[in-house]
């Protein structure tokens, strides 16, 4: 199966829910997994290599693009692994790999909410109409991936995202946390428990 994560503006989860759902399905799935870095700027390999100093045991293949395109990537592995997840930053490999993947995740942050918010969920939502033409068994989640002290704004961007067409919405604020915790601690246990039990449903459910 391929997954893609990705959205329309970087730094908002992709990087940590791209490396954490692919670990999720190695090491609790024990599923044969790549992850691609098609970001340009490469950050799922760093927190990658920074996830295999601290925990060695962890066993994921990761390929970047800087000398092949997406495309080419996947034709030369799709075969070889049981799924392969994309970290396909904000970009034009967002649109080129929801083409072909089976599962689109998107991760949303409250603390962008407004305007840009609304013009962002109607894009994406855009990009998903259009690949359904040639890929029609495409599913899509939403992620809330940031916990935000204001209510109001969680609750609005919880109901934006519950009122999508396209995006089937899973509530996941906990992925970010875990991320800074485990950059706190710097211990393997930490690395090995970075799944909360919600994350664990929500991964499950994705991932069906």
């Amino acid at each position: 199966m391929i997954y893609v994560i990705g959205g329309l503006k970087y730094n908002k989860g992709k990087i940590h829910t791209s490396v954490n759902f692919a670990l999720y399905l190695t090491n609790i799935k024990k599923r044969s997994v790549l992850l691609i870095d098609a970001d340009p700027k490469t950050c799922s390999d760093d927190y990658l290599s920074w996830k295999n100093m601290v925990s060695p045991e962890t066993e994921l293949k990761l390929i970047n693009l800087e000398s092949t395109t997406l495309n080419e990537a996947l034709e030369a592995n799709e075969s070889s692994f049981d799924d392969i997840v994309i970290d396909s930053g904000a970009g034009e490999n967002l649109v080129n790999s929801i083409h072909s993947a089976d599962r689109l995740i998107v991760p949303f942050s409250p603390e962008d909410l407004g305007l840009w918010t609304v013009w962002k969920l109607t894009r994406v939502e855009t990009m998903i109409d259009n690949a359904l033409d040639d890929n029609p068994e495409l599913k899509a989640f939403s992620l809330m991936i940031d916990k935000d002290n204001n209510e109001e704004k969680v609750e609005t961007l919880v109901k934006a995202l519950k009122n999508s067409q396209y995006l089937d919405f899973m509530s996941s604020e906990t992925l970010q946390d875990q991320m800074f915790a485990e950059a706190e601690n710097k211990e393997p246990e930490a690395v090995k428990s970075f799944i909360s039990d919600r994350d664990m449903k929500i991964f499950d459910k994705i991932s069906s």
